[in-house]
């Protein structure tokens, strides 16, 4: 696992230094002692801090993870840098609906929650969340990780954000007999870049493959350098003439088992729809496809309203058609702008009413 070393390290430093750095940094921690054994956290760093961070820490500092493994908060605030950043951390427990927010700086790794137990330790970890808002991540992000196990139902945001490795929405890392699952998790990239792959599951040594329901969505414009072990992919909004996804490697990959994931752009709809030239046309995708396929061939139909000159409203539909080329090196889209209704008020008479040439030349009155 990458930098997991530097989890180990941190947790080895003394005690006398995590108070000194936890007393420095300007952050809010919420406790609850039931039974001697903290609650569930939320934890906010706002000073940079030169160790990793927890979000079941305990008092000792943010870098010893003792308390809770479920439903703590991390948030690491714009301008701040840490190393590692684990919504949660155990050995010997389920690992569940933790949620990290980074919108600073991390050097190496994220993790929404991470199941390391031993071998023959089957761990669960689920529900978990992490969130990056225009932030940067040195290394990986991990919706969750587990050493055996399950990591399913995880939640990956990247809005605006940079990850300079690849993101997982569940990662199990040990071979084992006994069936692992990735399943079930969601990985969103709006204006997201990601120098790395993106994978719905991810199995370092596993024999057994499992990525049912996986889905990626796409909203904006987004860079990967490959995509894997996705059911679906959504795309749900975009800027003419900018692809939703350029891939930069592979590409859209096979999945474990041969398969290609379903593409969804039914309810995909234009910014702008009154610049789109009809018959114009563009890639969603930008990159190698492979043996995609369409859950439907054409984009929302998109109705808006223009106003030419004073008086006049013109009714028009903007709607895509889809395509992959024989060379399999893009998802294509190609606009259907037609005018639909033509409506005059009070014009003023005289000359050319309407001049199509000038007024109107990215819609059609076919």
């Amino acid at each position: 696992m990458n930098k997991t070393h530097n989890a180990h390290e941190g947790r080895r430093k003394t005690a006398s230094r995590r108070k000194k750095q936890f007393a420095l940094a300007l952050a809010v921690s919420l406790w609850i002692a039931t039974g001697g054994v903290a609650s569930a956290q939320e934890t906010t760093i706002a000073e940079n801090y030169d160790d990793n961070v927890f979000g079941n820490h305990d008092n000792t500092g943010w870098n010893n993870a003792n308390g809770n493994p479920n439903e703590n908060k991390v948030t690491v605030n714009a301008g701040v840098t840490v190393n590692n950043v684990y919504g949660s951390f155990d050995s010997d427990e389920n690992v569940t609906n933790n949620k990290v927010i980074i919108n600073g700086t991390v050097n190496y790794d994220v993790y929404g929650g991470y199941g390391g137990g031993s071998t023959g330790t089957r761990l669960k970890a689920s529900g978990n969340h992490v969130t990056i808002s225009g932030g940067t991540v040195g290394g990986n992000v991990y919706g969750s990780c587990v050493n055996e196990g399950t990591a399913s139902d995880n939640h990956v945001t990247i809005s605006g954000g940079t990850v300079r490795g690849n993101v997982y929405g569940g990662y199990v890392k040990y071979e084992d007999t006994v069936i692992q699952q990735r399943s079930n998790n969601e990985i969103t990239l709006n204006d997201a870049t990601v120098t790395g792959a993106v994978y719905g599951g991810y199995g370092e040594y596993c024999k057994q493959e499992f990525f049912k329901d996986n889905t990626l969505n796409l909203s904006g414009a987004n860079t990967a350098a490959s995509v894997k072990n996705f059911v679906t992919i959504n795309i749900a909004g975009a800027k003419w003439g900018t692809p939703a996804l350029t891939l930069t490697g592979a590409g859209i990959e096979a999945n474990v088992g041969g398969s290609y994931p379903t593409i969804d752009a039914s309810k995909l709809t234009f910014a702008n729809p009154e610049t789109v030239a009809d018959g114009k046309t563009m890639n969603l995708i930008d990159g190698s496809v492979g043996n995609l396929t369409l859950a439907a061939t054409t984009t929302a139909l998109q109705e808006y309203t223009v106003t030419p000159l004073t008086g006049v409203l013109v009714n028009a539909a903007l709607q895509g058609q889809l395509s992959i080329p024989g060379a399999k090196n893009a998802l294509v889209c190609t606009a259907e702008n037609k005018a639909t209704k033509l409506t005059f008020g009070a014009v003023a008479w005289g000359g050319t009413l309407i001049d199509h040439s000038k007024t109107l030349t990215n819609i059609s009155f076919d």
